[in-house]
């Protein structure tokens, strides 16, 4: 009897310990969310999202391959609607005669105001960029410095332009390997580390974006059973060493948040835009996310 007693005392004060440790949600955040409901034939799987800066258009890339344009309703300054096009294939290449998945894997995209779109594609690794129609010709961006640290299921997880134009890349890795993430940047055809973010636990990067403030603004997300949590931490690149976590999202409160965009408001307010991926699985939702920082 005191045994099972004993057993009974430990799992309780286990459950407790757990639950004092999740993530939780920060406090005096304001966040709107809406569901954007399946709006066409192999709708879904959004990975990747970019914003343009009056945070109207948006630009997403999914897990199958393709690339749309939409844009996004506001009433007092909260979203209330969602409008996209027709996705199409973002790489008519590898899409031709029943593309294998992992041919078609895009998972982030950045863009520069010029129209420039870069998106990276992980188990069959690369990079292409393009100029103009979503659809048109486009030019492979070698990944030579990446060889070591890309993963079969684990590739560029988070892409982003800096301020100076320069493409900004996080690995996703592994929670099941320790240290910080490498933050790369493409110099003279090359990667090359230019720092090293510190991280812990079960998060993951998912996106990137570089915000009008000139920090770099990392989505991570991790797993508890069937449901995840979300935070975005900013980082000032002359010290990443001390990052500040402006957004996080209790286990369960939102789905899979994996594309991030970063603008300023008419207020002057930073906002942090993201999208779902639903996994291509019934009981999880696309959802726009939108997180206004008011410090």
């Amino acid at each position: 009897m005191r045994s099972s007693l004993t057993l009974t005392l430990n799992t309780l004060i286990l459950i407790g310990v757990v639950w004092i440790l999740l993530p939780r949600d920060l406090p005096d955040m304001q966040v709107t969310a809406l569901s954007w409901p399946k709006a066409w034939a192999g709708f879904g799987g959004w990975s990747g999202l970019e914003i343009s800066d009056d945070g109207e258009t948006f630009w997403i890339v999914s897990d199958s391959g393709t690339i749309s344009r939409g844009r996004l309703q506001r009433e007092d300054g909260k979203l209330v609607g969602v409008k996209g096009r027709q996705a199409i294939w973002s790489d008519v290449e590898a899409t031709k005669g029943d593309p294998k998945k992992e041919q078609r894997d895009a998972e982030s995209l950045a863009r520069l105001p010029t129209g420039l779109i870069c998106i990276s594609f992980e188990r069959e690794h690369r990079m292409i960029c393009r100029r103009g129609r979503l659809d048109g010709p486009y030019q492979t961006v070698a990944l030579t410095g990446l060889d070591d640290v890309l993963l079969y299921n684990g590739g560029i997880e988070a892409l982003a332009f800096s301020a100076e134009g320069d493409l900004l890349a996080v690995p996703e890795g592994s929670v099941f390997r320790r240290g910080p993430a490498p933050l790369f940047r493409r110099e003279d055809g090359v990667w090359q580390v230019i720092a090293e973010l510190p991280r812990s636990g079960i998060w993951l990067p998912a996106g990137a974006d570089v915000g009008p403030d000139g920090h770099l603004y990392l989505l991570e997300h991790g797993l508890l059973g069937y449901a995840f949590t979300s935070r975005v931490r900013r980082f000032d690149l002359a010290d990443p060493q001390t990052p500040e976590t402006v957004f996080q999202s209790r286990v369960g409160r939102f789905g899979n948040l994996e594309g991030l965009g970063v603008w300023r408001d008419d207020e002057g307010n930073i906002r942090l835009t993201m999208i779902s991926d639903d996994n291509g699985v019934s009981f999880l939702q696309t959802q726009i996310v939108e997180a206004v920082l008011t410090k």
